[in-house]
């Protein structure tokens, strides 16, 4: 979990991580504590409620978390008023990945 990371709003090294449209939304300048994930495996009723947030007529409606820069942020934000329990894996998933490379003049290979 993620802890202190401040919201970039005028980032000129790395523009693709100011992310005004969450300081907009929240009025934050941290972000809430937050997983960095390769993947997140959810409940039915978890990938319910995020589905539904930013849409018309929800209690989240206000919210264009679709648009925020940080795709983890934005689940740690949205998930932050919810019982839900964090597992971390014990080993980096990308780490762990079969990397198959594709040859076009050849079979596929395993690296």
């Amino acid at each position: 979990i993620l802890y202190g990371n401040l919201v970039l709003l005028h980032d000129r090294h790395n523009p693709q991580w100011n992310n005004l449209d969450f300081h907009r939304d929240l009025g934050l300048s941290m972000y809430p504590p937050y997983p960095e994930a390769s993947g997140y495996a959810f409940s039915a009723a978890v990938a319910a409620y995020l589905a539904s947030v930013g849409e018309p007529g929800t209690k989240a409606e206000v919210l264009q978390w679709k648009n925020w820069a940080i795709e983890d942020a934005a689940m740690g934000t949205i998930l932050a008023g919810l019982n839900v329990r964090f597992i971390q894996l014990p080993a980096e998933v990308r780490q762990r990945q079969r990397v198959i490379r594709v040859n076009r003049t050849a079979a596929p290979q395993r690296v």
